[in-house]
């Protein structure tokens, strides 16, 4: 055999190794290269909480919710039928939440959104209530306690409260950990309410305003502090 039909042989022979090869090799590097960030990459938004929902509730009453949304924290008013309530929630898409009517009466219960945040499971006092997004829109009338508040310290307090009519609605933090309050107001500067912990525990609150509106005594978080508005 001749030195010229043997190096025709290798020649074939090393490309279809090469072509072996080339078939194992180039899916790993189009990973590679995907993983690397040569691929298009595509993003989402992550959908809001806030808007406005709407339902009906198991004995057939409407139900319309207006939320707020503020980072993992969600505070709003609705109303079952004609009776009136704000709600303040520590969630990321479900959570604990509380609930307060135009009555006083104060109730525990649960948020729990679709991933798409269109619709919405809205537990009070264990009736449960589906929802779903809708354009309507709300107008709310600035009360007495509306405003941000803070206080300095070793646990160092922010608060953001927002009062439609008597009904209050607040979020905010006690050193790093959120904190949601509902309250309504009972007297032209004391309002009562409950606030929500991060571990779901819940106390009563209650909180009074200056004369002159610049600060808050708040009762029922150890001893009574105060609060100034910025």
């Amino acid at each position: 055999m001749g030195l010229k039909h043997l190096f025709k042989i290798y020649t074939i022979q090393s490309h279809l190794k090469f072509q072996a090869t080339a078939r194992v090799l180039l899916p790993l590097l189009c990973l590679l290269l995907a993983a690397g960030g040569c691929a298009p990459k595509i993003s989402h938004s992550p959908a809001s909480l806030g808007g406005s929902f709407s339902g009906h509730t198991e004995a057939g009453e409407p139900l319309t919710l207006f939320l707020h949304q503020k980072e993992n924290k969600i505070t709003g008013y609705g109303n079952i039928g004609p009776r009136a309530f704000s709600l303040a929630s520590l969630t990321s898409w479900h959570g604990p939440a509380n609930f307060i009517f135009e009555d006083g009466k104060k109730f525990n219960g649960y948020l729990k959104f679709t991933p798409d945040g269109n619709r919405s499971e809205i537990s009070i006092s264990g009736e449960k209530v589906l929802t779903s997004r809708n354009n309507d829109t709300i107008n709310l009338s600035p009360g007495t306690f509306s405003g941000n508040y803070f206080t300095q310290g070793p646990l160092p307090i922010r608060l953001r409260l927002t009062q439609n009519d008597m009904l209050i609605a607040g979020s905010g933090f006690a050193g790093d950990k959120p904190i949601a309050v509902v309250g309504k107001q009972i007297a032209s500067d004391k309002a009562k309410g409950s606030v929500l912990f991060s571990d779901e525990s819940r106390t009563i609150l209650v909180i009074t305003i200056s004369e002159a509106g610049d600060e808050l005594t708040v009762q029922g978080i150890g001893s009574p502090f105060i609060m100034r508005r910025q």
